[in-house]
């Protein structure tokens, strides 16, 4: 495995005593100044971030000897060199350096608890926010509150008494999920509209039987379209540390809107031509906006392969993804759209996802990991093998 033509160029312009590489490398991790380039060089070359990370491990004779100057050597330079980053940038830059960002560290790093912008089709930031309250406290939120209350503390209590005689299990998932995704279309499957500074938005409802959050679809005055994810929490009644804390426990938890936008604006802010068309967050509301992409749902070629193989898939269908660090585990075709050409997927639905990287792991406090409730977690597990499995 070979560097990148940028990290090939610094090493050879560094290394002039032309010492064998992994010499040269601890040499190169003494010098703080060398050492900040050499890691600067290394987050930006993000495209290339897996290829220059094996590089590295092949320099060394043995993968004790590569995870010893990990640890004694790039281990001691890299969390300088992040609290640099972090200290130096805004809101945007640290996202865009990773999508792991605990939300307390996010809500220090924005003075504004936002980031992104949110389009004149909305009004002022007031506005929306005013728009999403309005959604909050509406009759479809709150029986959606009220169903997925009923599937956790009173699960019989979503039977019809017809479905009461058959003996209907549901505390099996799959059965539980049928009846709520029946509940949830027989009860709010309506448009309705709401006011917002004589603004009439048209809503239509998205709810997910087995999601905690809320997802419309909005339709503008001047019949723009645009997806809203948001927290059911009603934010004006967080009143204690209590009901705080249990607010953050939503924003980690797995396919939050709060770790959807953190992984949607570092594909955007990296380039990644798959990227979702994400526009706005919000931290206190827990709300993201995003611009509804037109656009048909993808089937991937050679199904049964990919599906049974997430590296592959990863690798080989959706690198412009992967090679950002970002691992899709729940791969499902209704998570992609065709929109740009016939062989181009976007992606509209992050939701499950690993984050790896090894060069850039973050720091205790700063990153968490990205919940996931689909069942695969294949790059973890191949990664856990990768550490010992012996290098012949």
């Amino acid at each position: 495995m070979a560097f990148s033509p940028a990290v090939e160029a610094f090493l050879k312009k560094n290394n002039k005593a032309e010492d064998p590489l992994d010499v040269f490398l601890r040499v190169l991790l003494r010098d703080k100044k060398k050492a900040f380039k050499f890691i600067e060089l290394l987050m930006d070359d993000k495209l290339s971030q897996n290829d220059n990370a094996v590089a590295i491990e092949e320099s060394f004779k043995t993968r004790e000897d590569f995870l010893l100057w990990y640890y004694n050597y790039y281990m001691d330079f890299y969390p300088l060199w992040f609290r640099y980053k972090w200290d130096k940038g805004d809101i945007e830059d640290c996202v865009k350096m990773l999508p792991t960002i605990t939300p307390w560290a996010f809500e220090d790093k924005s003075p504004t608890k936002d980031i992104g912008e949110i389009p004149k089709d909305f009004g002022t930031k007031e506005d929306f926010l005013n728009l999403i309250d309005k959604l909050t406290e509406s009759q479809a939120v709150t029986d959606f509150r009220r169903i997925k209350d009923m599937e956790v503390h009173e699960p019989d209590s979503l039977l019809s008494d017809k479905q009461k005689n058959q003996k209907r299990n549901v505390d099996n998932l799959a059965e539980k999920t049928k009846v709520v995704k029946r509940l949830l279309k027989e009860q709010m499957a309506h448009d309705f509209v709401v006011e917002v500074n004589t603004k009439k938005f048209r809503i239509h409802p998205l709810f997910n039987p087995v999601s905690n959050k809320i997802v419309v679809r909005v339709q503008t005055p001047n019949r723009h379209k645009y997806i809203i994810k948001f927290s059911q929490d009603n934010i004006k009644q967080i009143q204690t540390d209590a009901m705080r804390k249990s607010h953050e426990n939503q924003l980690i938890r797995a396919d939050s809107p709060y770790s959807n936008a953190m992984l949607d604006f570092y594909l955007k802010l990296n380039d990644c031509p798959m990227a979702p068309q994400i526009l706005y967050y919000n931290f206190v509301y827990d709300v993201v906006l995003y611009r509804e992409t037109n656009g048909t749902t993808f089937h991937f070629p050679n199904r049964k392969h990919t599906y049974k193989n997430p590296v592959d898939f990863n690798k080989n269908i959706v690198p412009a993804i992967s090679k950002l660090g970002v691992y899709i585990n729940d791969i499902r075709d209704s998570n992609f759209l065709q929109c740009k050409s016939p062989r181009t997927p976007q992606l509209i639905d992050a939701g499950h996802v690993t984050y790896a990287n090894i060069l850039n792991p973050g720091l205790p406090g700063y990153v968490m990991n990205i919940g996931n409730l689909c069942g695969k977690d294949a790059i973890i597990h191949f990664g856990a093998l990768y550490l010992w499995k012996e290098k012949r």
